[in-house]
């Protein structure tokens, strides 16, 4: 049985408005901006290391990740564009080392970025509930003070 996809946007038809941005909360200080990052960054962390094997590279990045996210965040004046935040984070990540793992910055980034919608409730298109179900797990592990560290 396929899982059901959701559109997080509608493509407007003729002469409807354009859709709205994506938008994650503003963080409301640098603690918390440093916190959402560090999450981001296990979270990625994690989800290499079961998609594929786990590997040191895979924490390098998730270090970078969180180190790119705080950044980021903290620089943002309110809500994120979640868009933007794609294109930004891969640029901020491409020059880290992908040698030994099945990513690029794009990747990446696009991951954090969908880890962060779904943390912050939103309904992201194309994620299947089997994914969905990791990323609660993975979350849960971290809540508990799970690795990685």
């Amino acid at each position: 049985m396929s899982p059901t996809l959701r559109p997080l946007i509608s493509i407007p038809q003729d002469g409807a408005a354009a859709p709205s941005p994506v938008l994650l909360p503003a963080l409301a200080s640098p603690a918390s901006a440093a916190s959402e990052a560090d999450w981001a960054g296990r979270m990625v962390t994690l989800w290499l290391d079961e998609e594929w094997t786990p590997l040191p590279e895979h924490a390098a990045l998730g270090r970078a990740v969180c180190e790119s996210v705080e950044r980021l965040s903290s620089a943002a004046e309110g809500p994120l564009d979640a868009s933007g935040l794609v294109i930004d984070l891969a640029g901020a990540l491409a020059a880290c080392d992908y040698h030994a793992t099945f990513v690029n910055a794009f990747d990446v980034a696009n991951k954090a970025v969908e880890l962060l919608m779904l943390r912050a409730g939103h309904v992201v298109c194309c994620v299947p509930e089997a994914e969905q179900e990791r990323t609660a797990r993975h979350a849960a592990q971290l809540d508990r003070g799970g690795p990685p560290s």
